[in-house]
């Protein structure tokens, strides 16, 4: 049996369009950064929780961006940073 032409590069674009998965994003700003380290200690701090894949955080003005492969729950990522003497408040 022969495709029609096209066929079978329109049928792999939809499977991979269906076999994608949705990201999340979450952005906030965390208080209490000083200096590169605390940069650090924060994005280890939010990247071990399960499902995250990226975290992003600039130290002039606190604004942290995080990437996540399912919901990442908010209360999580405070608990985490206020157990460190970190703060955060949502955007």
């Amino acid at each position: 049996m022969t495709l029609p032409a096209g066929w079978a590069c329109g049928a792999a674009r939809l499977l991979s369009l269906n076999n994608a998965k949705t990201m999340n994003s979450l952005t906030f700003r965390i208080t209490n950064l000083t200096c590169d380290a605390c940069i650090k200690v924060c994005t280890m701090l939010i990247s071990r929780i399960p499902g995250v894949r990226s975290v992003s955080i600039d130290l002039a003005t606190g604004k942290a961006s995080v990437v996540s492969d399912e919901p990442v729950e908010i209360d999580e990522i405070q608990h985490r940073l206020e157990r460190n003497n970190y703060q955060m408040t949502t955007e």
